[in-house]
Formats: C-alpha cells, structure tokens, sequence
C-alpha cells in the first residue's frame, strides 16, 4: 500500500470509524524493523517537540524584564523538556516497551502479533492521536467551551482505536482478550514506572 497523501487522510478517517480494518492495511505495509523504528524514531521526536514548545515559548517570555517562565511543578518534567533528545529517546523506549509487553501479553490470551508489527501500529495510532489533539486545539480556539466534554473524548477515541488495533493485530474476535492485553499492559506500565514517580 502506498501511503499518499490521499490515503494518508482516508486511514485517517478510516482510524475513527473502522479501526480494525485501518489496522489490517497499517499492518500490511510490512518494512519489517527498519521502518517500524523509523516510524517509532520520528513519532517519538515529533510528541517531545510539541511537549518541549511551550515551555520555549515560556522561556522567550521569561526574557522580558519582571517575568519569569512558569515551572511544570515536576521537578523531573522540567529535567527532561530542558533535554529534549532525552525526552524523545525516553518516550520511543516507551513506545517499545509497550509494544513488547502488548506483544506478549497477547500471546499468552492466545494471539499471534509480532512485536514488529505491534511497533508499527503503536507508530501509526499515536500519529491519529497527534492529529485528533491539533484538529482538538483548533476547535477549543473556536469553541473554547467545548474543552470539558472534548479532552475526555480524545482520551476515550484513544481506547477506542488502541483496543481495536490490538485485536487485529492479534486476530482476537472477542472484546475480553483484547481489554485484557490493554488493561494489563497499562497496568505494567504503571508498575514499571512507580520508581520515577516524583515524591510528595
């Protein structure tokens, strides 16, 4: 499948409205590792650019006389969006991470993804999830009352389209495999990640 800009948009949609089939054509791109990293690489790059952004703008304002740039109040957070590259090699080490435990937890639910390919639709769903939160930022410019009910949907879209993409990536018919792989694979995430969890 050649990826266009035509049928960049069509799977696009097609992400939201028939996620499984998306997923069957993402899947069938093939690349094999190569372009599973590469896709991982620059996905990783792209979410620490737009996490890193603001707090550049905030920098440039704490320039001016009698103003001083706001503080995530995460010691850690503000560590890592000084060191942009770190941010980015940590957020594609997660992104394997994930694909890996997805990988095997599904295996043990009796699917049959690889992990090549887990990484190539982890790679595609948070580009979706990139362009759903810039399409969000542009309504909320124009219809700013609409932030409460539309950043839950974002995060509910999110687990819509990754339980899907799970499933096909697995050959799961039923909904019960596919939440176990996804709540367990959070879950690990969570366990994983506890040390680093800044200290009250």
């Amino acid at each position: 499948m050649q990826l266009d800009r035509r049928t960049l948009y069509q799977l696009l949609a097609e992400t939201l409205t028939a996620p499984r089939s998306a997923a069957r054509k993402i899947l069938s791109i093939g690349g094999g590792y190569a372009l599973a990293l590469i896709a991982v690489g620059a996905l990783a790059c792209i979410s620490a650019l737009i996490s890193v952004l603001p707090h550049l703008s905030a920098s440039a304002i704490s320039d001016l006389p009698n103003v001083s740039a706001p503080a995530s109040g995460n010691p850690m957070m503000d560590n890592l969006i000084a060191r942009p590259l770190l941010l980015a090699a940590l957020q594609a080490g997660g992104m394997a991470l994930f694909a890996g435990i997805i990988t095997g937890v599904g295996r043990l639910f009796g699917g049959t993804g690889r992990l090549v390919q887990a990484l190539l639709m982890l790679a595609w769903v948070d580009f979706f999830i990139l362009v759903a939160q810039l399409a969000l930022v542009v309504i909320l410019l124009i219809l700013p009352f609409l932030e409460g009910p539309l950043v839950p949907f974002i995060l509910v879209v999110r687990a819509w389209v990754l339980s899907n993409f799970i499933a096909a990536l697995h050959g799961f018919e039923k909904t019960l495999p596919t939440l176990g792989v996804l709540v367990s694979g959070i879950l690990l995430i969570g366990i994983l990640m506890l040390p680093y969890a800044p200290q009250s």
